[in-house]
């Protein structure tokens, strides 16, 4: 990187690849000096791991000398543009659901499928479980556990004062935090609206939202096809005889020389 940068100045940062080069060598120097002057030994392997990690980067060169590796590679950037949007939007799609998901179902007590490691009682635990439920996982299975009745259960927990499981010198348990001096969360299974919400869900975000990513990869793998019709190599030497033919730049040449030119291609 240091002979190339003497040698072309600065054209040297007009090739992306001299870039890329230029980049991990530069991670590298300053991965070895935070590892050099760092006494912790734990924070000195994790940056020794991150050495490495910068280090195997520089095999991505091998994709412009692979045109089967080259292809895709391509593809994904250029759909990373687009994808961005898409993902934008789902990402915001989950953030709705996951809320209204909190405000629906946050107080439903624990049965079945219904857990704590799949629940609504936080945005950030309804965000995970929404994440599952993309994937087409088990979504039917907690939807029937939030149907199902509760004994002794609460329609509203904020309103329960006469429900025999509620302890007033405690509050609810709805946080890992709570715990253990708090009251376990005994609300009552919700009606017909969880059929709308993860009906909904998965409609919007399984067979729509996911579809247009997997439309997006295909369009671009399309584009990528038809840009990689002519290697750069033939491409140079096709510029190179149209000159010495067209050596005026006239974007024309004779109708007699067509055959000569392409010959010439060959």
């Amino acid at each position: 990187a240091t002979l190339k940068l003497g040698g072309l100045g600065k054209g040297y940062f007009r090739s992306k690849w001299n870039t890329f080069d230029f980049t991990v060598v530069c991670g590298l120097i300053i991965g070895f000096i935070l590892q050099v002057s760092i006494r912790d030994q734990r924070l000195a392997g994790s940056i020794s791991s991150l050495i490495s990690l910068i280090r195997m980067g520089r095999l991505i060169k091998l994709i412009r000398l692979v045109k089967q590796l080259r292809a895709p590679f391509n593809t994904m950037l250029s759909v990373l543009p687009g994808m961005v949007n898409i993902i934008s939007l789902l990402l915001l799609l989950f953030f709705v659901y996951a809320v209204c998901g909190v405000q629906l179902y946050g107080t439903v007590a624990y049965k079945g499928e219904l857990n704590e490691q799949a629940n609504f009682r936080s945005v950030g635990n309804a965000m995970l479980l929404l994440l599952r439920f993309s994937t087409g996982e088990g979504w039917m299975s907690v939807m029937y556990a939030i149907l199902e009745e509760r004994e002794n259960c609460c329609q509203d927990i904020w309103m329960c004062d006469s429900n025999p499981g509620y302890d007033e010198t405690y509050p609810w348990c709805m946080d890992e935090d709570d715990y253990p001096n708090c009251t376990e969360v005994n609300g009552c299974g919700a009606g017909a609206s969880v059929f709308v919400y993860f009906y909904s869900f998965t409609i919007i975000v399984s067979f729509i939202i996911l579809n247009m990513l997997v439309a997006a990869v295909l369009q671009a793998f399309e584009a990528s096809d038809e840009g990689e019709l002519l290697e750069p190599a033939e491409l140079e030497n096709f510029v190179t005889v149209w000159s010495e033919f067209d050596p005026e730049a006239t974007w024309f040449i004779n109708a007699s020389d067509v055959q000569s030119f392409l010959s010439r291609l060959r």
